[in-house]
């Protein structure tokens, strides 16, 4: 199997699922209907034809829509046991869901023979690295496709922890109904400041695991807890605070230990 097909399909699937699925989608598929799930499965099956085109245009489609229709039942049958279990399930199925994602681009990958299309590779390439470039420095430093596949890699727990770590951390707080007290416009400003400081601090804490600078990580969960000490009074906050605050910062390390661990092995 080639790791960079697999890494490749990865990044398409972290795409399609975290950044270019709308909340109007969502809602959609909430509602039920089939068109939300085609809607969202074309958006997986394009963004893997652009990543994958440089295999064979025909592999990247058959790859594409294969792995579409697998996504589209998977995300089908999450939505409809979310439903009827309610959301105290949604962080199990959520883990469910993106595993059995993860299991089949795995298998596909591995069982479709990807090859390279050599012209379309060395105009990608002459864009990326000029050829004096090439000559003077990645074929003197030793680098390959061994320096792709890192960066890939990397790129992939990027995605996961920051875009899918807010999913998994809205499911969460959902499950264990934790909400402040607040008004309805005062909750949609916090939520959305939740959102983006939650951002932030899974891509700083990640970046410090990466860096071998995991001490530094109880500096950022200080400064956030200096920021918010006022709202900590309220015992309703406090919690939805502690209980996002630890989720976020726990996918955050665990993402940056194992994405160690996979670039010692690449």
């Amino acid at each position: 199997m080639s790791i960079t097909v697999f890494l490749l399909a990865l990044a398409a699937h972290l795409g399609a699922d975290f950044l270019l699925q709308s909340e109007a989608l969502l809602r959609a598929r909430s509602m039920g209907g089939i068109v939300p799930y085609l809607l969202h499965g074309g958006i997986l099956a394009l963004s893997l034809v652009v990543l994958l085109h440089i295999f064979g245009v025909w592999n990247a489609v058959v790859f594409a829509v294969v792995s579409a229709t697998l996504h589209a039942g998977v995300d089908w049958t999450k939505d409809r046991l979310r439903r009827r279990l309610g959301p105290s399930a949604g962080p199990g199925l959520f883990l469910a869901d993106q595993g059995l994602h993860l299991f089949c681009l795995f298998f596909l990958a591995g069982r479709l023979d990807f090859q390279p299309v050599t012209r379309l590779g060395t105009f990608y390439r002459s864009l990326w690295v000029p050829p004096a470039m090439e000559t003077t420095f990645i074929k003197a430093a030793g680098l390959g496709p061994a320096l792709t596949d890192k960066f890939l890699l990397v790129l992939v727990f990027y995605l996961a922890v920051i875009f899918g770590g807010s999913v998994f951390v809205r499911e969460l707080l959902e499950a264990v109904r934790v909400t402040p007290q607040e008004t309805d416009t005062e909750g949609v400003t916090r939520r959305k400041t939740g959102l983006y400081i939650g951002l932030l601090e899974r891509s700083l804490v990640l970046t410090l695991i990466l860096a071998d600078a995991a001490s530094a990580v109880g500096l950022v969960v200080a400064a956030k807890s200096v920021a918010r000490f006022k709202e900590l009074n309220e015992k309703g906050f406090a919690e939805y605070y502690l209980v996002g605050t630890l989720a976020s910062i726990t996918l955050a390390v665990a993402g940056g230990v194992v994405a160690k661990i996979c670039l010692a092995y690449l």
